[in-house]
């Protein structure tokens, strides 16, 4: 089921059990068949409202009231006029070009109170509000929103309301708690086990698909050719002629730029000492992650595991290693700088030693 937020959870519970007193199975399928007609309701006043924008272009530059005097059969001169009946109503929509379906789901937009007529100033009060948004309660949209969302996941898995009814009372007592209820629907809106496999393969497709890192840079010859020109333009950029300023600055960014590559050399040859001790242990690289992994995941499902974890996994594996290298190990493996490393990065890691 797609994700329902911490939110709509509570909504939704306090929604299905008002009192605070447990949902049984009737209360149960009557949330639904509320959600269900809220849900109704807000399409019908999309369409309605529509279909209004969509009547009022037709009607150019006629006025409202002098559409309804030309469509009411007893509009009399010199009085107000009465609103249009059902019948008023359709015949003139008929004449606009209108469809029956469309003129009911009109009929219902400007009618809120159902009397049966719709009278010129529902009609006009309808125009002035037609570009503002719908003014459904947040709190039934919210709710509407989150019992769709129920449906589909029933839909999917062949389920009717009974089964995941029973699926939510885990005590079997013929109500579900606000403690069931909970665990339930955020259970239900975790990632499955399908899925998370799922955003792994995708992780490893995209990372696999990526460049390489190269590896340490050899500084040990003058450069020459090629590489001239490349420090030539990281020293003058503007083809102006290099300062003292411009010349100082460049051996700072170069000395900081030859500290990250050793940074992340070093990084790759403690890596490859963690995937040998992964491999002596058993495990198969992506097993290790798993476990190390508290179940934490990117926005797309892609398992990721933050610094404690690593270290934590790191040193099960009994391997001691000083903060530099922890530091040298993540600008090898998290270049991005963001702190965790994902299933994606750690694959690239593996890839770029082999």
């Amino acid at each position: 089921m797609s994700a329902v937020s911490d939110e709509e959870i509570d909504k939704i519970i306090s929604f299905m059990d008002p009192n605070g007193d447990g949902v049984s199975q009737e209360e149960f399928e009557d949330a639904f068949r509320e959600g269900r007609r809220l849900k109704a309701t807000a399409e019908a006043e999309e369409k309605g409202k529509e279909l209004l924008v969509k009547l009022v272009e037709v009607l150019g530059e006629k006025t409202p009231a002098q559409w309804f005097e030309e469509s009411n059969t007893e509009a009399m001169p010199g009085e107000d006029l009465p609103g249009l009946d059902t019948s008023e109503f359709i015949d003139a929509l008929k004449k606009l070009g209108f469809r029956k379906k469309q003129t009911k789901y009109l009929k219902a937009y400007l009618d809120p109170d159902g009397d049966g007529d719709v009278d010129l100033e529902e009609f006009t009060g309808k125009i002035a509000t037609m570009n503002e948004p719908l003014a459904m309660d947040e709190f039934n949209q919210t709710v509407g929103n989150a019992m769709d969302k129920l449906e589909k996941h029933m839909k999917k898995n062949y389920m009717r309301i009974i089964d995941l009814f029973r699926k939510a009372d885990k005590d079997g007592g013929g109500e579900i708690d606000n403690a069931e209820m909970k665990a339930f629907f955020t259970k239900l809106a975790a990632p499955s086990k399908a899925a998370l496999a799922r955003a792994k393969k995708a992780a490893e497709r995209k990372a696999l698909s990526k460049p390489i890192p190269e590896e340490e840079p050899d500084c040990s010859k003058p450069p020459t050719g090629d590489a001239v020109v490349d420090l030539m333009s990281f020293l003058d950029p503007d083809s102006n002629g290099i300062t003292k300023d411009e010349l100082i600055s460049g051996f700072r960014e170069g000395r900081r730029a030859r500290a990250n590559a050793v940074d992340e050399a070093k990084g790759r040859r403690i890596f490859k000492v963690i995937l040998e001790k992964i491999a002596e242990s058993g495990k198969e690289n992506g097993e290790w992650f798993d476990s190390v992994n508290t179940s934490a995941t990117l926005p797309g499902g892609e398992p990721v595991i933050d610094g404690r974890e690593l270290k934590r996994g790191i040193k099960k594996l009994n391997i001691k290693m000083s903060a530099k290298n922890f530091t040298q190990l993540m600008r090898f493996l998290d270049p991005s700088g963001s702190g965790d490393v994902s299933w994606g990065e750690f694959l690239r890691g593996s890839a770029a030693l082999s």
